[in-house]
């Protein structure tokens, strides 16, 4: 019940940022919106009153020419001043009519459009049709990517030093794929993001000089998972493996706090940014569990044996969670994580998964 609890939280903490920013975007593109028609009004009465002192003055160099009389200028100034006025209040009116649309419509617009259509006699007849359209967000602050992740795959022991690992360098791999969302933090700057969403992690881990994962009991009788050379601890015939290899499948919900400029673009009153070959620094971690582990082990003769190592007979932690990173340019990183949790619990020795590879968010 505790780790179902634990699952319940990590899912509403990696969502409701989504949520809360979704709406808090939809209240802002509102209000941005109002408030770019209020500066309209107030723009308008001061272009009208720039052009009325264009128009005088250029009545008043007729005049000082003599081209026309005082009473024509007067007369023109007049014409000039109504006009002008006139171009005030219908401006104004028309952002007032707008903006009243708007709140009355929930900041939608509404499109008006004729179609053709049959009745019961076959008579043609026009009908106007309404659509709400809704325009796009001023200021979008939420995007998603597709995640994908592959490199190296070892694993950490205790007291024991890296470079004398029991596992291949390079023939132990991961690969991890999942989708993720990553949501602007500030109003007006892309400086600082949270990256957060789910995957699926595949590690795997090959170990060396014939060498498989078996399961031995204790003393008091525990069982432990534990490196076993063959022929094995019962003595068995002397085989050959050409293959050992173990792979734990996790779920995991990643979350970063990512870090890096953005270019800022604008077109007309709609802002974007782009992080399109820009430097970004990712850092946090994930949690989530394990739902199966497989080892296949195979002999020269042909012959192989698949076995799932299970959190009942000494296999992998069922729950997960663990630090990440990531460095890179544009959609491609340097990658890197580290499992907290201890590959097989204890009295299992302790290991701890470690990977590192490249990271791609498309």
């Amino acid at each position: 019940m505790r780790i179902i609890t634990w699952y319940f939280v990590v899912l509403i903490c990696a969502f409701a940022p989504q949520w809360v920013s979704a709406q808090e975007e939809t209240q802002e593109d509102y209000k941005e919106k109002i408030e770019l028609l209020e500066e309209q009004k107030s723009k308008i009465t001061q272009q009208e009153k720039t052009a009325l002192k264009y128009e005088v003055s250029e009545i008043n160099k007729l005049l000082d020419k003599g081209i026309i009389t005082p009473e024509e200028a007067a007369n023109q100034k007049g014409i000039a001043a109504e006009k002008r006025a006139l171009n005030i209040e219908e401006r104004i009116a028309i952002i007032e009519n707008k903006i009243s649309l708007l709140n009355r419509n929930e900041g939608f617009e509404l499109e008006l459009t004729e179609s053709l259509y049959f009745d019961d006699e076959g008579d043609n007849i026009f009908r106007l049709d309404i659509k709400k359209i809704k325009e796009p967000k001023y200021q979008k602050r939420t995007h998603s990517d597709l995640v994908f992740a592959f490199g190296l795959n070892n694993a950490i022991r205790y007291n024991e030093s890296f470079s004398d690992s029991p596992y291949k360098f390079f023939g132990s791999r991961f690969f991890e794929i999942g989708y993720a969302w990553n949501t602007r933090l500030s109003k007006n700057s892309n400086w600082l993001r949270l990256k957060y969403g789910f995957s699926f992690q595949f590690n795997g881990l090959k170990p060396t000089e014939n060498r498989y994962f078996g399961q031995v009991f204790d003393d008091n009788g525990f069982a432990r998972v534990d490196l076993t050379t063959l022929p094995g601890l019962d003595g068995g015939p002397d085989f050959t493996l050409s293959k050992s290899k173990l792979r734990m499948d996790n779920f995991v919900f990643p979350f970063h706090f990512e870090f890096g400029p953005s270019s800022k673009r604008k077109n007309g009153p709609y802002v974007r940014y782009s992080t399109y070959n820009k430097w970004k620094f990712g850092i946090g971690g994930y949690v989530g569990f394990n739902y199966k582990n497989i080892q296949k082990v195979k002999f020269d003769k042909d012959s192989s044996l698949a076995t799932y190592l299970g959190s009942g007979d000494g296999g992998n932690q069922k729950t997960i969670f663990g630090i990440s990173s990531y460095f890179g340019v544009g959609d491609v990183s340097l990658y890197f994580k580290y499992d907290l949790t201890q590959i097989f619990p204890g009295p299992s020795l302790k290991q701890n998964n470690i990977s590192l590879g490249v990271r791609l968010d498309l």
